[in-house]
């Protein structure tokens, strides 16, 4: 008999009756189960982790190629303005082109009108002036 069992000091207890033996037959199959319900998820998780790194490679061949698109644009640039004054001056007249209609938008008279209202009386009017 099972129960019958006794434990040495210094070594783990023995079950001593039928309960006992039941109780730990019991935590066994649970924890058997939970193992074999872990070793589900790990299997799965290693899918998501394959699909995972293939839209990672998928995503990377994409940057390559907007890397690539941009290489080619800024070639072309080089190309149309051999001499970097004229680009720096075709840049320039851009932005300058670029900023001039921006500041007579009406977001940025209202943008400057929020951060400048405090320090002029009549907000933009009047730093305009």
């Amino acid at each position: 008999m099972r129960g019958a069992l006794f434990s040495s000091p210094g070594e783990p207890s023995v079950p001593r009756s039928e309960a006992q033996w039941r109780k730990l037959e019991d935590k066994a199959d649970r924890l058997t189960v939970d193992v074999g319900r872990l070793k589900e998820e790990k299997k799965e998780l290693a899918i998501r982790v394959q699909q995972q790194e293939m839209e990672l490679k998928k995503l990377k061949k994409e940057v390559a190629g907007h890397e690539e698109a941009i290489r080619k644009a800024v070639e072309k640039t080089e190309l149309d303005f051999p001499n970097s004054e004229d680009g720096q001056r075709y840049l320039q007249g851009y932005w300058a082109d670029h900023l001039s209609d921006y500041k007579k938008s009406e977001e940025f008279q209202a943008e400057v009108a929020v951060i400048a209202g405090p320090y002029f009386e009549n907000g933009f009017m009047a730093c305009k002036e």
